[in-house]
């Protein structure tokens, strides 16, 4: 998805703000430094727009999204993007040692 295609309504219970300026954008990305040889954790994939930029430099990306609104879309991206991985929903963290 592009920046300028029609999303949903950013959520407060997730802390939703989407990117859509290309000049903020354009500055993650480079800010970023990620390199052909990292593996990236995007969390909060929403649209897909910052996950586009970070396929184009990284040699994967994992990215997380619990608003199910986007899933369709980021499913779409996940299949056109071998080196992407989708992790939809919420995940109960586990600390170390729990079993």
């Amino acid at each position: 998805m592009s920046a300028s295609r029609p999303r949903p309504t950013a959520l407060r219970r997730y802390g939703q703000n989407h990117l859509v300026d290309k000049n903020t954008l354009a500055a993650i990305v480079r800010m970023s430094s990620v390199q052909a040889n990292d593996v990236v954790l995007e969390v909060g994939a929403a649209t897909g727009v910052l996950t586009e930029h970070l396929l184009a430099n990284a040699a994967g990306v994992h990215m997380f999204e619990i608003d199910r609104r986007f899933a369709s879309a980021l499913e779409r991206l996940a299949v056109a993007h071998p080196n992407l991985q989708l992790h939809l929903g919420r995940r109960r963290a586990r600390r170390s040692g729990d079993t």
